[in-house]
């Protein structure tokens, strides 16, 4: 008997728990090639992923932070599964290793075509902050940091994987 395999390439998590809903029941094996959240491989989908999943891009990100800790903590993020994967896990793990740390979280829209890059510059320059940015598109965070021009140097800000598209893209437009 022959064997059906997807290719779920470019395809972010939301859309990838979709579709594996659709062919789990077919037995269809879904190979996943973009998508990080750890709900895909835990749903008893047929399912690979040849990319780290969110939970060890949290301990990467946690370490991160480890090196140059800060009072002020600042978690933007798209509500989907990979923003809110990502600010859930890091945010859990720094409350339990930084317990006194001010922590805020400030949701992104999902649908508007741009950030709000004001938000950063108006963190207090009394103290220092370590902004987390969690969005799965490289376009509106290349945007983004376009917008926001100079990074304030009492701000450091760590950016999850889609940080490399973006900061390629910047370069490419740069050039």
């Amino acid at each position: 008997q022959g064997r059906l395999v997807i290719v779920l390439s470019a395809v972010p998590s939301v859309l990838t728990a979709l579709i594996l809903d659709v062919t789990r029941n077919q037995k269809v094996l879904g190979v996943i090639c973009t998508a990080t959240s750890d709900s895909l491989l835990r749903a008893g989908s047929f399912a690979l992923s040849t990319v780290p999943p969110d939970s060890l891009q949290v301990q990467v990100l946690v370490e991160l932070y480890r090196q140059q800790p800060t009072p002020s903590i600042l978690f933007m993020y798209t509500n989907e599964p990979y923003g809110t994967g990502l600010k859930d896990g890091t945010e859990r793990d720094l409350k339990g290793m930084n317990p006194n740390a001010h922590m805020e979280t400030e949701e992104i829209s999902t649908i508007a075509d741009t950030m709000n890059a004001t938000r950063i510059q108006q963190l207090s320059p009394d103290y220092n902050h370590t902004v987390f940015i969690f969005v799965n598109s490289a376009d509106r965070l290349a945007k983004f940091l376009q917008q926001l021009g100079t990074v304030p140097t009492n701000v450091n800000i760590i950016l999850s994987e889609t940080g490399t598209a973006a900061m390629a893209r910047l370069k490419a437009d740069a050039s």
